[in-house]
């Protein structure tokens, strides 16, 4: 009888203290969701990675990311699409999709996959691009 008393006890301070954690405040990160600002360091990441390949070399430069999206079945691994200035077609605005491979262990991201969508194709003045210029 004791046991089982003491086993309630136990629950009733463990559920106090979990709810006075979360009414505080301190819930425990996720670590699946980023901020802003990291998920526009990736997208700087997977720009500069692309354009210091020597076979691409192209003269791209981040301007923001528009959407990101985590695969389904593979957390780590996100997928970006960016508006980048193509300094190398008179400053045009462009949109590009790259696939990064997130590790908290060196080496620290990998880029998996990049392309960019042609000029005929990327929208010419759609509102987001006025924050590139």
């Amino acid at each position: 009888m004791a046991g089982g008393r003491a086993l309630a006890l136990f629950f009733l301070i463990a559920g106090a203290a979990s709810l006075t954690s979360t009414v505080a405040g301190n819930q425990p990160s996720d670590p699946t969701q980023l901020t802003e600002e990291e998920k526009e360091n990736i997208g700087r990441f997977a720009v500069r990675a692309y354009s210091a390949d020597e076979i691409n070399r192209v003269n791209i430069r981040f301007c923001r990311v528009i959407q990101f999206e985590r695969v389904v079945g593979a957390p780590s691994r996100c997928v970006l699409e960016i508006l980048v200035v193509d300094d190398g077609d008179s400053g045009r605005i462009r949109v590009l999709t790259a696939v990064v491979q997130l590790q908290e262990k060196e080496p620290k991201d990998q880029l998996l996959s990049f392309s960019m969508l042609p000029p005929e194709v990327t929208p010419r003045s759609p509102p987001q691009h006025a924050k590139c210029l």
